[in-house]
């Protein structure tokens, strides 16, 4: 599975995060935003959440709140 994979844009539904969970290896997806820039993980656990809450399969990951994850770059010590 290549890192694009799991790749999912801010704008994208939770059904399209579903979606693309089933076939994650990791059962995991990140958020991106247009420019590529990381802002947190999404898991099916995160989608049960907002359900739970009264989202809908239609609303967009930018419209739940979620962890911002913690990064560094590439070449980090």
């Amino acid at each position: 599975m290549r890192i694009v994979d799991c790749l999912i844009s801010d704008q994208a539904s939770l059904r399209r995060v579903l979606l693309s969970l089933e076939n994650a290896a990791y059962k995991v997806c990140v958020v991106v935003k247009d420019d590529g820039a990381i802002l947190r993980t999404i898991t099916d656990g995160d989608i049960r959440r907002a359900l739970i809450d009264g989202f809908n399969l239609d609303t967009k990951v930018r419209d739940i709140t979620g962890k911002t994850p913690i990064t560094c770059l590439q070449n980090a010590s």
